[in-house]
């Protein structure tokens, strides 16, 4: 089994909780310049946190931004996804920070970590 996580905005818990995590390219990805229908997946807590620090909290902050929302009143949650090591379409790079999932990723493997 491998740990990875994956961070999103607050009102999607439910949706996560109830379906999973959706392959899609989200408004975030798109701004990003992400071109393929994945569920983007941190491979350590570390990787999150740095990445929340940096690049990723800048993409959030400019996001609310153009949503008419106060950086600082933005929440996310964080989720630890434990994933089989058989799970089929995931894309694992240990020498990275990030994998990638091609398939959906039912709840069962999905558990609320934190809120950020």
């Amino acid at each position: 089994m491998k740990t990875f996580y994956h961070t999103t905005l607050s009102v999607n818990r439910k949706s996560i909780e109830t379906n999973g995590l959706i392959i899609n390219i989200g408004r975030l990805s798109s701004e990003l310049g992400e071109t393929v229908k994945a569920v983007y997946l941190f491979n350590t807590l570390d990787a999150l946190e740095n990445a929340l620090m940096n690049w990723l909290g800048e993409a959030y902050k400019a996001l609310a931004d153009e949503i008419g929302i106060n950086p600082d009143d933005l929440v996310l949650s964080t989720f630890k996804v434990d994933l089989p090591d058989d799970f089929d379409g995931l894309e694992y790079n240990e020498d990275m920070y990030e994998s990638i999932s091609l398939k959906n990723i039912p709840p069962k493997y999905i558990s609320y970590f934190r809120e950020d």
